[in-house]
């Protein structure tokens, strides 16, 4: 549980700093983010999943487990987000500087992961002033808390999806050629398994 608790957070961190600062990287560093860590490291989520979950199946074509292409998590707010800021002072740090904004947005992400993880890091500043208050649970935990694909799976895809979307379109025609074929071929792999 807490493991895949600790990756979807840092796959919507991940999300939140290329929506953010996707920009800088230059097509070759994206490229290299995406086949030497992010895709690799999505693939061995998911084959390493051993729960029940992959016993579980349905016939009906309206019942879908990709969740982020029908109600995706709210783009991040911008680095300079007076939300962001009032977070920030609500956290206990006994560090001297202030967080860059990448750390704030991975704070944030934990922030509202430990809170019910609906990805929207607006409410960071709402949801720290809980942390000290005992939250009641509505009684309704994670089905499959141990399971990389029910936790994780639909962010870590809408993350390529995003990058896809948010960043490469963006670009130059060359970035689209370098980089879609790779994301497409993960997709393809997904949908269809392993040729």
């Amino acid at each position: 549980g807490v493991g895949c608790l600790l990756q979807r957070g840092s796959i919507l961190a991940l999300r939140a700093i290329f929506i953010r600062h996707g920009h800088l990287f230059s097509n070759a560093q994206l490229l290299a983010v995406l086949t030497q860590t992010l895709m690799p490291a999505i693939q061995a989520g998911a084959e390493s999943d051993r729960t029940s979950l992959l016993n579980i199946s349905s016939e009906s074509p309206f019942v879908s487990s990709v969740d982020f292409l029908a109600d995706p998590p709210p783009l991040p707010p911008p680095a300079d987000s007076n939300l962001l800021r009032l977070f920030e002072a609500s956290l206990d740090s006994s560090s001297k500087r202030n967080l860059g904004p990448a750390e704030l947005m991975l704070e944030a992400s934990f922030a509202d992961l430990r809170h019910g993880g609906d990805g929207d890091l607006r409410r960071a500043y709402m949801l720290a002033k809980k942390e000290d208050a005992a939250v009641e649970s509505d009684g309704l935990d994670e089905p499959f808390p141990n399971s990389w694909l029910a936790t994780t799976a639909p962010s870590a895809l809408g993350l390529l999806t995003d990058i896809t979307s948010e960043i490469v379109v963006a670009r130059d025609p060359e970035a689209s050629k370098l980089i879609w074929p790779i994301v497409a071929k993960q997709y393809k792999t997904w949908c269809v398994g392993h040729a």
